[in-house]
């Protein structure tokens, strides 16, 4: 594996997410869940399983580091910080 590689799956990724779930409400949690994919994986899985885990856990960060997420927004503007997506 290489850094480019993983670039390219977890943009990849995170294309293929965003047309399955375009709605941008829960992606906190998404992560969350996929964190907990991943460190499952991290600590009972085979390297492949490892690395679709990271690849996931990367995607949603990405998206919401990029677009932030509708929730996730309206809680920053409400503690005074600035949306990450508007």
């Amino acid at each position: 594996m290489s850094v480019p590689r993983f670039a390219s799956d977890m943009q990849r990724e995170c294309g293929l997410g965003m047309v399955k779930f375009p709605e941008s409400r829960m992606l906190l949690a998404a992560l969350m869940e996929e964190v907990g994919e991943l460190s499952r994986a991290i600590l009972s899985e085979k390297p492949e399983q490892v690395y679709a885990e990271a690849v996931q856990v990367a995607a949603l960060a990405a998206r919401i580091a990029c677009f932030g997420g509708s929730d996730i927004d309206d809680y920053r503007m409400a503690h005074g910080l600035k949306a990450i997506g508007r």
